[in-house]
C-alpha cells in the first residue's frame, strides 16, 4: 500500500513548513539571481540543503518528485537526484562532484548565453528566461529545477501536514467536549 504523508510516521510538520518558509524567501527575495556572489552562493546552498531534505521526505513518502525536464542523464534520473548531487557538491568543497576532469568549477552563475565549455562538453543556461548554477560538470535551472521542484514537493508534502494538523485539532475538540467548561 502506497503511504501518504498523512500516515506517516516521524514526520516533521513545523519542520517542514520551516523549511518551505525558508525557500519561499529566498526565492522571493531574488538574491540567486541578483546578489553578490557569495550571498548568491550562501542562499543557493541553504535551498540545496532544505529542498534536498524536502525531497528525500516525499521519496520516503513513495511520492517521488520525478520529473527529468534538462537533467542530463549522467546526473540523476531525475530532479530529485539531481538536487541530491547538487546539494553535495555545494556541502562537500573537496568533493569530485565539484570537478571536471582536472579543473574545478565551483558555483558558477550562469545567465542567459554564458556557458562553460571543457572538452568539448558545453553547460551554459539555454534559456532566457533563466539562470543557471554550475558545480563541476552539474547544472541546476533557478526556475525550471528548484522552483518547480519546491511547488511539486509542497503540492505533495502540504496537504499532509494540514491533515495530520486537522487530525490533532479534531482530537483536542473531542477531549475538550469530555470536559465542563467553567
Amino acid at each position: 500500500m502506497a503511504r501518504t504523508p498523512s500516515n506517516t510516521p516521524n514526520i516533521d510538520d513545523g519542520e517542514i513548513k520551516e523549511s518551505f518558509g525558508h525557500i519561499h524567501e529566498l526565492l522571493k527575495s531574488q538574491i540567486l539571481e541578483r546578489g553578490p556572489a557569495s550571498v548568491a552562493m550562501a542562499g543557493l546552498t541553504l535551498v540545496l540543503i532544505l529542498l534536498n531534505d524536502l525531497l528525500q521526505k516525499a521519496a520516503q513518502d513513495g511520492m517521488r518528485i520525478a520529473f527529468s525536464d534538462d537533467v542530463d542523464p549522467a546526473w540523476g534520473r531525475d530532479i530529485t537526484d539531481l538536487v541530491n548531487k547538487m546539494r553535495n557538491a555545494v556541502c562537500h568543497v573537496s568533493s569530485g562532484d565539484r570537478r571536471v576532469g582536472e579543473i574545478r568549477y565551483s558555483f558558477n552563475v550562469l545567465s542567459p548565453g554564458a556557458g562553460i565549455v571543457h572538452d568539448g562538453k558545453r553547460i551554459a543556461c539555454d534559456y532566457p528566461d533563466d539562470v543557471a548554477f554550475n558545480y563541476g560538470g552539474k547544472r541546476i535551472y533557478l526556475f525550471r529545477h528548484i522552483q518547480r521542484a519546491a511547488q511539486e514537493a509542497a503540492d505533495t508534502l502540504m496537504p499532509g501536514v494540514e491533515a495530520r494538523r486537522d487530525a490533532r485539532m479534531r482530537a483536542i475538540r473531542a477531549r475538550a467536549r469530555g470536559f465542563p467548561i467553567d
